[in-house]
């Protein structure tokens, strides 16, 4: 079956952003925060599993996919109140939130700044800072020079897969790699700036909601120790760290999607163990 189209919410600020929702209306809903440099379609290959168990929203953040992508920089308070706004025109009081990368670092904005909207968070490959500013400072004004995105996709696509992955290619890294080549530059640039802006260390001990950290062993950009950084400042958080390097859920599927519904079904599943508990009590 084919996806649906996007749909487009306008922001405060008068930004377009896209968004897809999907599965049946009576699950509990999932929010996908997509990473740097990708749009919702980072998340194609965990649809048909995550949608079993719920109703999945994901969006294309602010400077990439079919969302506008106005001029950097961003602020990672703009990224998290799109979220905020995505979620109020579609009267959806409180989700589940899986962000990964950028994406989980707005997804800890949302576990700072909002927790009334959040279920439960587990927060993928991302870190609570990621300094100094001066090398996001050369980014920025390298990927907004450069002739085209070229030497930023390879930059990207060897940040995010084994060197064996890529020597072998195949669909789905060519997918990554045509998103890259599309993806606005000031998009990239514009988020780069909120990442280099962006210190939840002080505040990350404020998140009251259950919250899972996944990390990669082999992950150069968002570190294991990044990721365990945030699961001690988090109360009882759980960490697991995968041999993976930044994008598990496409280099280690079944074991990144294992991890996320076993952790999000959690609660369904001890509410259904005490009701049948009850009834042979009774």
């Amino acid at each position: 079956m084919e996806s649906p189209a996007r749909s487009f919410i306008t922001t405060g600020d008068g930004a377009r952003i896209a968004y897809r929702i999907e599965g049946a209306p009576d699950k509990p809903v999932l929010l996908l925060s997509n990473s740097i440099a990708t749009d919702l379609h980072m998340w194609d290959g965990q649809m048909a599993a995550l949608t079993r168990h719920f109703r999945v929203l994901r969006y294309d953040s602010r400077g990439h996919g079919a969302s506008d992508a106005p001029a950097a920089p961003y602020s990672l308070d703009r990224l998290g109140r799109d979220v905020v706004q995505l979620l109020d025109a579609l009267d959806l009081p409180r989700v589940h939130v899986l962000g990964l990368s950028l994406g989980g670092i707005v997804a800890q904005w949302l576990g700072i700044h909002v927790p009334e909207r959040v279920d439960r968070l587990v927060l993928a490959h991302t870190a609570a800072y990621l300094g100094p500013p001066a090398q996001w400072d050369r980014a920025i004004a390298e990927v907004l020079q450069a002739p085209d995105m070229q030497a930023t996709a390879e930059m990207f696509l060897h940040n995010w897969f084994p060197a064996s992955m890529l020597r072998a290619g195949g669909s789905e890294v060519e997918s990554f790699r045509r998103t890259l080549l599309t993806t606005p530059r000031e998009g990239v640039a514009g988020s780069w700036a909120a990442i280099r802006d962006a210190d939840l260390r002080r505040t990350l001990g404020v998140i009251d909601r259950p919250t899972l950290v996944i990390a990669g062993a082999h992950d150069t950009v968002t570190s294991a120790g990044h990721g365990e950084e945030i699961a001690a400042a988090i109360a009882d958080a759980r960490l697991a760290v995968l041999p993976a390097v930044h994008l598990s859920n496409v280099e280690r599927p079944q074991e990144f999607l294992d991890l996320v519904v076993a952790f999000l079904t959690e609660t369904e599943r001890e509410t259904r163990k005490a009701a049948v508990e009850t009834a042979a009590a009774s």
